[in-house]
């Protein structure tokens, strides 16, 4: 299970790899919205982690892209100059959470277990709707 961090900031991208590294977790880093889409086919990350304010492709962005492409996957907003109507937006628009730097690391880590968690509920409930689907149409056939 692979979590997405994009952000710009090669400093903070490191400290936060290397905080969810330390708790047992696979983590990809990337330094832009483009360069995470580029590699998507082959990352195939269970949770993404965002900074919201980069140059090129904003995190706001990257989860309408995501949302787009239908790839359901949790997104986690973070920011260091968000405001009201930009967190407000970005939940309206799917995010699973939008926090404010500097963030504190446990809040942030239990977000993503939380969002974790909701990944694998929500994959086993699509593999039960597509086991009774794969039932009903071999009864049908038959």
């Amino acid at each position: 299970m692979t979590i997405a961090l994009i952000e710009d900031d090669d400093a903070a991208l490191d400290s936060l790899r290397l905080l969810l590294e330390g708790r047992g977790m696979t983590v990809r880093g990337y330094a832009s919205g483009e360069a995470f889409f580029a590699s998507l086919d082959r990352c195939k990350p269970v949770c993404v982690v965002s900074d919201v304010r980069m140059p090129g492709m904003s995190g706001l962005d990257l989860q309408r892209q995501l949302k787009a492409k239908r790839k359901d996957v949790p997104v986690i907003l973070i920011t260091g100059h968000g405001d009201i109507a930009m967190a407000v937006t970005a939940m309206k628009e799917g995010a699973f959470d939008f926090i404010e730097k500097p963030y504190d690391a446990e809040y942030l880590i239990a977000r993503i277990e939380k969002a974790l968690v909701a990944e694998q509920e929500l994959c086993s409930k699509e593999s039960q709707r597509q086991e009774l689907l794969d039932r009903r149409s071999d009864e049908t056939g038959r």
